[in-house]
């Protein structure tokens, strides 16, 4: 099997992908502004694929959120990243821990910023 085979199978453009989305999640989280709430990762919370609604493609990881310094009644929240379709282009993301409370925002225009190039389209 050739190498030029290999590196186009489905398979491998899956996994390529799935990376691509979790840098790009990353790079989201990073920026994000919480809102002077105190944010912790939620045990080794790596990022988790999945669909959100509309079935778009997201990325997801687990926090706890607390409102102030007191650690007192934390919040078991997600952090999701939507993308658009086949791709590791972010075009969502935002704090929530149901469906109506959702904590901080991204900075104005962050999505508006980001390029073409900087997530690769997969079909």
């Amino acid at each position: 099997m050739s190498k030029q085979y290999v590196e186009s199978t489905p398979h491998l453009h899956a996994i390529n992908l799935k990376t691509e989305r979790a840098n790009a999640a990353q790079e989201a989280y990073e920026v994000y502004e919480f809102d002077n709430l105190l944010v912790e990762l939620r045990g080794q919370s790596n990022w988790t694929f999945a669909f959100g609604e509309k079935d778009a493609p997201v990325m997801f990881r687990t926090i706890t959120i607390f409102k102030d310094r007191s650690r007192e009644n934390p919040i078991l929240a997600q952090f999701i990243v939507e993308f658009e379709p086949h791709s590791a282009i972010p075009t969502k993301a935002y704090a929530r821990s149901d469906k109506r409370t959702f904590f901080g925002s991204m900075p104005d225009g962050y999505f508006d910023t980001l390029d073409a190039s900087a997530g690769r389209k997969f079909s």
